[in-house]
């Protein structure tokens, strides 16, 4: 019997699956700049994600599936670098900011429609999405896209950059590991997640480099040092806000002397990156505060609850505005003026209500769940999965690569218990997401299907009660 039927025989077909449908998955992806089949690629992707999630909750893949899965993903590579970016517009944001803080201007001070900057590149201007919005990125994550711009990098070099990245993040990943199988299945396993291919081959996204600080906060070598540790974190955050969150995973954070050091040295990391940037005050977040609080995609439960919330309210008799009442010392009318007409009422929307109260209530859950998980949670990893679980979870928008930062924890644990179920499930139907994108690229408009999300959530949710109950 040759090695490769051996392979099929020792339950190998979750790696053949990967290693086949990811070049499928990202020939129809090039295609999609001339044909209407972006949908369809994303239906590859997501097929591709389901035979990871087998993949890495079963075997280590033979010697024969590794060439497999090597072949797989050079082809993968190499059709998506062939091909414009898709599935996202973010790219041309990185590179417009790039360019301008490599000119010495500062990317959060102005948005890149604003005259005063939109002659640096007026091409990305016109390819990016908001270009009315000021950058939401943080500073570490702006010190790459400067790096770029001094190089006049392209979209395509940034997107060889990030493939580097991937593949560099997986070869650590793997060397961190004792035994060959192991190795194996954390090497082979972060490097072929169908969603780690496309976000760097193809989307070129930014969070491709949170591969490398969730890999680093589960180091063995970084979890013995709270300095260490500390630092990943503040890099973390650095590059997008919400990793911040980590901090509750580091071991270091569980006795309060290390956690002051770990504490003071993420909060180091993060003073440094926004130190040059400290004199424009309140612009350093940029419209941060906006997409906090309009921007809704994929979002989990707490979206739902609001949409409920807000059903509930309408059907008890509120009207789309409700008054908020103010204290007497801020009644100002001078200050708010409501068609034309000074007033002393404060009106907000029902809607707007409804979603500061899920969102209240999502941050309850996460506490919950954070308490609950340091004293329950063992295994290394559950709790940096069940972390990012939860805070997805309390998102009114969770774009398919912020997943990324899930995957390490996802391939660490392997499927095992309901955590690692859940997280496996979650990460590989994550591309279902681009379904969005992929309807836009095809010529349609930008509308989200409703059933993604419940799916997503509902697919981790089953997985998590079959694993918890062991059915």
């Amino acid at each position: 019997m040759s090695e490769l039927e051996r392979g099929f025989g020792r339950a190998q077909w979750g790696w053949w699956s990967v290693a086949v449908l990811l070049p499928c998955a990202a020939l129809l992806t090039w295609l999609s700049a001339a044909e209407p089949v972006g949908r369809l690629a994303v239906v590859a992707w997501t097929l591709a994600g389901l035979g990871w999630a087998a993949a890495v909750s079963g075997r280590a893949p033979t010697q024969a599936a590794q060439r497999g899965l090597a072949v797989g993903l050079v082809l993968s590579y190499l059709a998506l670098l062939a091909a414009p970016p898709r599935f996202s517009d973010d790219l041309w944001r990185y590179l417009f900011d790039g360019r301008v803080s490599a000119m010495g201007l500062n990317p959060f001070s102005y948005a890149p429609a604003n005259p005063k900057i939109s002659w640096v590149a007026p091409e990305l201007v016109a390819k990016m999405n908001f270009p009315e919005m000021r950058t939401i990125y943080p500073p570490i994550g702006q010190g790459l896209f400067a790096l770029m711009g001094l190089v006049s990098g392209s979209d395509l070099l940034w997107r060889l950059v990030l493939v580097f990245v991937a593949l560099g993040s997986s070869w650590l990943f793997a060397r961190d590991a004792e035994e060959p199988a192991a190795r194996a299945v954390r090497g082979w396993g972060l490097a072929t997640a169908p969603l780690v291919v496309v976000s760097a081959g193809s989307m070129g996204a930014l969070d491709v480099t949170g591969l490398l600080v969730a890999v680093a906060l589960l180091s063995s070598r970084v979890r013995g040092s709270a300095v260490w540790q500390g630092f990943w974190v503040g890099v973390g955050a650095g590059l997008k806000l919400f990793p911040a969150v980590l901090f509750w995973t580091a071991p270091a954070s569980r006795r309060l002397r290390t956690g002051v050091i770990a504490g003071a040295v993420a909060a180091a990391v993060l003073t440094a990156a926004y130190l040059p940037i400290a004199g424009i005050g309140s612009k350093v977040s940029g419209s941060l505060k906006t997409y906090a609080s309009a921007w809704q995609f994929n979002g989990g439960p707490v979206r739902w609850l609001a949409l409920g919330l807000d059903s509930g309210m309408e059907a008890a008799g509120l009207e789309s505005s409700v008054e908020v009442p103010l204290p007497a010392g801020l009644h100002d009318p001078a200050r708010r003026v409501v068609d034309g007409i000074p007033t002393e009422k404060l009106f907000v929307g029902r809607n707007e209500v409804a979603r500061f109260l899920a969102t209240g209530a999502g941050l309850l859950a996460l506490a919950a769940v954070l308490v609950l998980g340091r004293r329950h949670l063992k295994r290394e990893g559950e709790l940096m999965a069940v972390c990012l679980l939860a805070f997805y979870a309390g998102q009114f928008t969770v774009y398919p690569w912020y997943g990324l930062w899930l995957l390490p924890a996802a391939v660490l644990l392997g499927g095992r218990g309901w955590v690692g179920g859940a997280a496996l499930a979650f990460a590989g139907l994550l591309p279902l997401a681009l379904l969005t994108p992929a309807g836009v690229i095809d010529g349609g408009r930008w509308q989200e299907p409703v059933w993604v999300a419940p799916a997503l959530w509902a697919a981790a949710g089953m997985t998590a009660w079959l694993r918890r109950h062991r059915v």
